[in-house]
């Protein structure tokens, strides 16, 4: 059993990065809409197998639309993921 696992959706738009859907420990999962003007969605998924030890961040695109030029530049207008 670990520690913690928990995920967090990103949707990135062109007001920014909105956060999505999620899972947290104890807490279950929400769903959120996810925004009709998304061009990229990233999922965070966040590990740690002991209480002593680090967490485990990874990133994973799971959906982008075909507009590559416009997910280019709200790249580079917001950074490549959420902070």
């Amino acid at each position: 059993m670990s520690a913690s696992h928990e995920w967090f959706d990103w949707h990135l738009t062109s007001a920014g990065w909105v956060a999505g859907s999620y899972s947290l420990d104890f807490r279950g999962q929400t769903e959120k809409q996810i925004p009709a003007d998304r061009v990229l969605t990233l999922h965070n998924d966040q590990y740690q197998g002991h209480i002593m030890s680090e967490v485990d961040s990874t990133w994973e695109t799971t959906w982008e639309s075909d507009d590559k030029a416009l997910i280019k530049k709200l790249l580079k207008q917001f950074g490549k993921q959420p902070k």
